[in-house]
């Protein structure tokens, strides 16, 4: 059987680390591309602000001489239970939508290191200041192949902090740096960074994901679609209002394009009057785009008409497109 040494760490403010716990893995019969494989957990920092994400740091090696893939760190592979100084337990939650649809796995050569975070206040709603000890047991996915001889590293520890409340001023500050990582060049930092924002203070949040969507005409920022989830997920009536107003009157005709997606696949019904006032877009693609989202929003035969004036439109993908959702909602009815 082989040992994998994790190390579950605290690093402080004076930028060392302590070791708080090492166990063992048990991998199951073929152990070959694994026994070299160590992981580290630790915690970020000893404090933390009230609405501020609290990172659980996760770190793989590749010591072995061969390639592996590792699945992302996803919160569900990851439980949490904590108390407080008062040995009170900390209320669970439901966890959020996640970005399901561009879950990944990566490579990682020899002697490489792959990092991860997962967030522990995805699955526990920590209200009031004081000191806070996390109980935390989880699992990432590795491969010797990309889809065959699959293993669990399993990783658990137990870590302390403190959390103190803040300043509206001051959260915003925390929460800045992840507009960086937002607009990172690593598509995984750019998604952690989209969940951390769903996390925070949903009108801090809402109020910097409008600053990485205002671009210009000529942009294409590649992180928009991840802003956007993150407004959808927010889902208050602040975020909704600023993705009518991004659908409507955005100059970047990516972000128009993210945003109506959104809308379709999170069922915003609000946004039913502004999808229809789409339809008469001069750009094609917003049609389109918009005759996607009824589809998806809309279960209503009085919206049918909407869609049938579209069979007669100039552009021939978005003739396609009113057919394609006038079929959908009458399968709907028939369901």
């Amino acid at each position: 059987m082989a040992n994998f040494e994790i190390i579950i760490c605290k690093k402080t403010f004076l930028s060392f680390l302590m070791i708080i716990n090492i166990c063992n893995l048990c991998l199951g019969d073929s152990e070959s591309f694994t026994e070299k494989i160590s992981v580290r957990a630790m915690l970020g920092k000893d404090e933390f602000v009230i609405g501020e994400p609290i990172v659980l740091n996760i770190n793989i090696i590749n010591g072995g001489p061969n390639t592996v893939r590792i699945g992302e760190a996803v919160w569900a592979h990851f439980d949490f239970n904590a108390v407080d100084d008062s040995n009170k337990p900390v209320e669970r939650k439901e966890p959020p939508s996640q970005i399901s649809i561009l879950s990944a796995v990566y490579p990682l050569k020899s002697g490489e290191d792959y990092n991860d975070i997962v967030f522990i206040n995805k699955l526990l709603n920590f209200k009031d200041e004081g000191k806070y000890t996390v109980t935390y047991s989880g699992a990432m996915r590795i491969y010797e192949n990309r889809l065959e001889n699959k293993r669990a590293l399993n990783i658990s520890g137990v870590i302390e902090f403190d959390l103190r409340y803040a300043s509206g001023v001051e959260l915003e500050m925390h929460m800045r740096k992840y507009l960086k990582m937002l607009k990172s060049k690593n598509e995984l930092f750019v998604r952690r960074a989209a969940e951390a924002f769903t996390l925070s203070e949903p009108d801090i949040s809402v109020k910097l994901l409008k600053e990485t969507l205002d671009c210009n005409e000529n942009d294409s920022p590649s992180y928009s679609a991840y802003s956007v989830w993150a407004l959808a997920t927010i889902g208050n009536s602040h975020a909704i209002q600023s993705l009518l107003d991004l659908a409507m009157y955005s100059k970047c005709m990516k972000v128009r394009k993210d945003v109506i997606r959104e809308i379709g696949r999170f069922k915003v019904d609000e946004a039913i009057p502004t999808i229809i006032g789409l339809l008469n877009s001069t750009e094609p693609i917003i049609r389109c785009e918009a005759l996607h989202a009824m589809a998806r929003l809309c279960d209503d035969e009085n919206y049918l008409p909407s869609i049938e004036r579209m069979f007669d439109d100039p552009d021939e993908e978005v003739r396609e497109a009113a057919e394609n959702a006038y079929q959908e909602i009458v399968n709907k009815k028939e369901r």
